[in-house]
């Protein structure tokens, strides 16, 4: 592995055949271990950003998606141009050596997430054991800093989710209409303003419908009447295109009484065309 101090990244390169730097295969598994050393030192300084390098391009875009989900860059070269192109920057968790000193807010994760062990958190859903995850960060303006497990012997969860929910609920959060009934939030904390009963209220008058579907990204969400099914693709390809934080590949029901739960697509037999009944499923 190379350490490159200007941009404090940690650089695997990966030879033809998937055969990394250190000689070993690469395996999803070796990528989640990347992912888990943002925001660790080593000898050569903080590791802020990790990437993984192929020297072929088709052998990057297979991987693509993993390296988004464990916020590992992934790199290739190109063989036309004998340039290297940048398919994922990769996450990048900011050193700090002061105290973090920003409000507390709420930040949801991916299941995949690799940070979620050292981070307090809880399933978004609390009777459901899968899906993604309610983390919490400093937000210190330019990067989030995470809350650590060891927070919890100060004060308890219940306190912490309190404070986060209360500096969430100062932002505007602006429910925008747009074409063919659809409503959007822009917002950096989009996905988290569905932690707020007012915001998913306001998201279902401006849709028009009692029960929505929201696919989210960082920066964004997109809202639609729960008929809607075109959502469930919206949802997956949002997630799996973000240059950013993810959350879910599927969609978010959402009443004006919060989130409900995930849409689980369509049931065997059922037509998309059919509006008479719901097609999703809650728990």
């Amino acid at each position: 592995m190379l350490y490159d101090s200007a941009s404090k990244t940690l650089l695997e390169t990966v030879a033809p055949g998937l055969i990394r730097s250190d000689g070993s295969t690469l395996t999803e598994a070796g990528i989640e271990a990347l992912g888990r050393s943002l925001g660790r030192s080593i000898a050569d300084g903080p590791i802020e950003r990790v990437a993984l390098v192929f020297m072929m391009e088709e052998e990057a875009g297979r991987f693509v998606d993993v390296c988004k989900r464990y916020g590992v860059g992934c790199r290739a070269l190109v063989m036309a141009t004998g340039e290297e192109a940048t398919l994922f920057e990769g996450s990048r968790v900011s050193m700090v050596a002061q105290k973090p000193s920003g409000p507390i807010v709420p930040v949801l994760r991916e299941a995949a997430w690799p940070h979620v062990a050292s981070t307090v958190h809880r399933r978004l859903l609390k009777n459901l054991d899968q899906g993604p995850w309610l983390t919490f960060a400093h937000d210190e303006g330019q990067a989030l800093a995470r809350v650590p497990v060891d927070e919890l012997s100060r004060r308890s969860f219940e306190a912490l989710e309190a404070e986060a929910l209360a500096n969430l609920d100062k932002c505007p959060f602006l429910v925008e209409a747009t074409q063919h009934g659809a409503a959007q939030v822009l917002d950096e904390y989009a996905p988290e303003s569905l932690l707020l009963k007012r915001v998913c209220a306001e998201v279902c008058r401006v849709v028009g419908a009692p029960l929505c579907l929201v696919a989210t990204r960082e920066g964004m969400l997109l809202a639609a009447a729960a008929t809607n099914v075109n959502l469930v693709v919206v949802a997956d390809r949002m997630f799996r295109e973000a240059s950013g934080r993810r959350v879910s590949p599927l969609p978010f029901l959402v009443s004006p009484e919060g989130i409900q739960g995930f849409a689980s697509g369509l049931p065997h037999g059922a037509s998309p065309t059919e509006r008479s009944k719901p097609w999703w499923k809650f728990w």
